[in-house]
């Protein structure tokens, strides 16, 4: 970490690792799995690429969860509405640590069991964070009583190993 620091890799809000770790409802693996990974090398020029880590309605940095989490146990509407948007500002917040904008975005994903499709248009498609489209991953985020997690990346290249 300290070789990370030196770098500036990290600094408040900015960590190296981007992960998001979910818990598919159908068709769920008999055991975890790594489903994919980013990693970053040296390049000679400023790359554009990056990889927000996935986060759901929980500000983090507190003791534990549970007791910050955004309307808690609220699946009503406005509800979901809610942690839906505090989701997407936490995802903005993370870009803008980065230094990119929801424009920047290529591939925005959603994770989550809740019928989130009203709230799409208005709240995700609206507010231009769904440039690159919206994938929405039929998962629970892996935290009780999450209900809505959401990651958000550009890469100049992928590779899907068989």
């Amino acid at each position: 970490m300290q070789t990370l620091e030196r770098w500036g890799l990290v600094t408040g809000a900015v960590n190296p690792v981007a992960r998001t770790n979910v818990c598919p409802v159908v068709g769920p693996p008999a055991q975890p799995q790594l489903y994919a990974f980013s990693y970053t090398v040296p390049a000679t020029q400023a790359a554009a690429d990056f990889v927000v880590a996935g986060g759901g309605e929980a500000p983090e940095g507190h003791a534990n969860y549970r007791d910050v989490i955004v309307r808690l146990g609220d699946l009503s509407a406005e509800g979901l509405r809610d942690k839906l948007r505090y989701v997407v500002r936490e995802m903005e917040r993370r870009l803008q640590a980065l230094g990119f904008g929801w424009a920047d975005a290529a591939a925005t994903q959603a994770y989550t069991v809740h019928d989130i499709g009203a709230l799409v248009g208005p709240e995700i498609v609206q507010r231009g964070a769904a440039t690159g489209g919206l994938t929405w991953h039929f998962a629970r985020p892996p935290i009780v009583d999450l209900e809505y997690e959401m990651d958000v990346r550009r890469v100049t290249s992928e590779l899907l190993l068989p």
